[in-house]
């Protein structure tokens, strides 16, 4: 997942692999450590859901638990 616009970070959410990210803000910028727990998906060309959670840590430090889902659905 990417944030774009004036601050820029990029958040990889892969099982079984701790990501590292460099989150940016107008203060400065910290690296964020991210560790997924589940992916579920089910999606095809017609839309479909997906969902993850995600534990966030920043210099080692637990942050929070996180869940994100997201329903596709086609446009018109």
């Amino acid at each position: 997942m990417e944030r774009t616009g004036a601050t820029q970070s990029t958040l990889i959410a892969e099982l079984g692999i701790k990501h590292h990210c460099q989150y940016g803000t107008p203060y400065g910028d910290f690296m964020v450590g991210v560790n997924t727990k589940t992916i579920k998906k089910e999606l095809d060309s017609k839309g479909g859901q997906l969902d993850f959670s995600y534990v966030i840590d920043i210099n080692s430090s637990f942050v929070g638990d996180f869940r994100i889902f997201v329903n596709v659905t086609p446009t018109a």
